[in-house]
């Protein structure tokens, strides 16, 4: 069992209600720290409801969310940025007019700034290094003056993650980066987000199996907003339940 030291989040008995929908029911939930875990189930079992509420967009009816031995269940989504949960949408969230470079600047300059008070004013050559080092980590160094709306859309995926990256998460949380890629473009996806998993904890949303059984060393299943088996992808391929509600079998 791992010590409270090793478990970066947590949340208990977390519910969420929409007038008489249950979408979330009661969830205990353990994220150790450097886990790549996934979270797969059928649409509508809840996922993007309850890592919306570990990122403060959507707040809980009930129940706790403990970040780093800190509850963090009242506090806003952008107090809980700057702890260092990020969390990527679905929806691919980037400045289409402006530059490759001008994207991962404002995303740097806004971390730069966060909790401080008064006229900030950014150390250029600090920031341009840190720049610099994101595009190249994700890939774009070469885009970097070109329009992000006009890069292909796996790039444009790597540089909303790339975003992220630029908030220096603890805890980056992926919902559904594999949405409308193609295969080439998912091995560059899932290649980052390997490289990424070295040195931050990843709670990964993907519908994608081939995707979940390679990147995950763990997974979480739901179904009708409750947790309904854990383990390793081996024993989540082998859990009758899973194939029953999952994979339709």
């Amino acid at each position: 069992m791992a010590s409270v030291d090793d478990v970066i989040l947590e949340t208990r008995a977390l519910s969420k209600r929409f007038g008489g929908l249950e979408a979330v029911r009661s969830v205990d939930f353990r994220l150790e720290r450097g886990e790549l875990r996934a979270i797969i189930g059928p649409n509508g079992a809840g996922k993007t409801t309850f890592v919306s509420m570990i990122s403060g967009r959507i707040r809980p009816s009930s129940g706790r969310i403990i970040f780093e031995g800190r509850d963090i269940t009242k506090m806003k989504a952008h107090d809980r940025a700057g702890m260092g949960i990020v969390y990527t949408f679905q929806i691919i969230n980037i400045f289409r007019n402006l530059s490759v470079y001008e994207n991962v600047s404002l995303a740097v300059q806004r971390r730069l700034a966060s909790g401080r008070a008064g006229i900030f004013r950014v150390d250029e050559e600090e920031l341009h290094r840190e720049v610099d080092a994101i595009l190249k980590r994700i890939g774009l160094r070469d885009a970097a003056e070109q329009e992000a709306g006009s890069l292909p859309y796996g790039h444009q995926r790597l540089l909303d993650i790339g975003l992220a990256l630029a908030l220096n998460p603890k805890l980056l949380i992926l919902d559904e980066p594999m949405q409308g890629l193609a295969i080439n473009e998912i091995d560059e996806v899932m290649r980052m987000i390997r490289e990424l998993h070295r040195e931050r904890t990843i709670l990964l949303i993907e519908h994608n199996m081939q995707v979940v059984l390679e990147l995950a060393k763990k997974i979480t299943v739901m179904d009708k907003g409750s947790i309904i088996a854990e383990g390793t992808p081996e024993e989540i391929e082998g859990n009758i339940e899973v194939q029953k509600v999952y994979l339709g079998l």
